[in-house]
């Protein structure tokens, strides 16, 4: 588990810091904090 978060940890950090294109949240998006709630109360 821990060298799977490792590696989606890495994946996003290239992702977010290429030159072309780089993956960013939209200006419009919006973001709902789920921390501490279960699926269904998302």
């Amino acid at each position: 588990l821990e060298q799977l978060e490792q590696d989606i940890a890495a994946r996003d950090w290239k992702d977010s810091t290429r030159d072309i294109a780089p993956l960013q949240k939209a200006a419009d998006a919006i973001e709902i904090q789920t921390d501490g709630k279960t699926v269904a109360q998302v």
